[in-house]
């Protein structure tokens, strides 16, 4: 299971090239991940311009760009 801490905050696409910024509590500061890498045992399998799909062992988490106010 993914962890609750995790979420988008924000996503870089142009052309082929699409990275999703990612902050956890374990990573308070953030890091980008781009398609097919892997972060924390998760993939990241889709980028879409207000969400990502993380996918591991079978299991798919949807994550929602989550903007901070």
């Amino acid at each position: 299971m993914l962890d609750p801490s995790v979420a988008l905050r924000g996503v870089f696409m142009n052309g082929e090239r699409a990275k999703a910024f990612l902050t956890s509590s374990d990573n308070p500061a953030g890091v980008w991940i781009a398609m097919n890498d892997q972060w924390s045992g998760w993939r990241l399998s889709e980028v879409k311009p207000n969400e990502v799909v993380l996918e591991a062992n079978g299991e798919r988490q949807t994550l929602p760009l989550t903007v901070l106010k």
